[in-house]
C-alpha cells in the first residue's frame, strides 16, 4: 500500500506517467487443499511465491494480496505492456511443477501438481486516476473478465466488466 501511494504521488507529480497493476489469483486453489491437504496446500504457496519472484523484475513491486493472491506494481508500464508482462507470467506459472506428498495406504507417495492462474489487470491514468480504484478494477478484471471466463488467462479491465 505504501509502495502504490508512493507512486501515485511520483505520478502527481510527473515522475511517472503511469502505473499498471497485475492481480493474479491461482485457479482452484482450495480444491488443490482439499484434494492434498492443507500442509502441501501451503508447500505449494510457498513455491509459487518463490517462482513468482524469480519471474518478477525487481524494477517492480510483488507482495502478497491475500490468500492465493499476488499484485505486482508496474511503475511506468502501460497497460498493453502490462497485458504483455501478464500473460508472460501465466505461460511460465503454467510450466511450473510443484511436489507434494499424499498418505495412500499408510504410505507417503509422492505427486506433481500443476497449477494455472487467473490474471486481472488496470491501469492509471487509461482506467482510473487513483490507487485504490486500480487495485479494485484490477480485481474485477481478474475475477470476471479471467475467472468466469474459464481461468487461466489474462484479462484487462473494461467498464463492461460487472459482477
Amino acid at each position: 500500500t505504501e509502495r502504490l501511494q508512493d507512486m501515485e504521488l511520483q505520478l502527481q507529480q510527473g515522475k511517472l506517467a503511469c502505473i499498471s497493476t497485475i492481480i493474479l489469483d491461482i485457479d482452484h486453489f482450495k480444491r488443490l487443499n482439499d484434494i492434498y491437504g492443507h500442509e502441501n496446500g501451503n508447500l505449494i504457496l510457498k513455491e509459487f511465491a518463490t517462482g513468482l519472484r524469480t519471474l518478477v523484475d525487481e524494477r517492480y513491486v510483488l507482495a502478497r494480496y491475500g490468500g492465493e493472491e499476488f499484485v505486482v506494481l508496474l511503475p511506468n508500464i502501460s497497460s498493453n505492456e502490462a497485458v504483455k508482462i501478464a500473460e508472460h507470467y501465466r505461460q511460465r506459472i503454467e510450466q511450473l511443477s510443484f511436489q507434494v506428498f499424499v498418505l495412500e495406504q499408510q504410505m507417503k507417495k509422492q505427486e506433481t501438481v500443476q497449477i494455472t492462474v487467473s490474471i486481472g489487470v488496470a491501469s492509471i491514468p487509461e482506467h482510473t486516476d487513483n490507487s485504490l480504484d486500480l487495485i479494485s478494477f484490477a480485481d474485477k478484471a481478474l475475477y470476471v473478465g479471467a475467472k468466469q471466463a474459464g481461468r487461466n488467462r489474462v484479462a484487462v479491465f473494461k467498464e463492461s466488466l460487472s459482477y
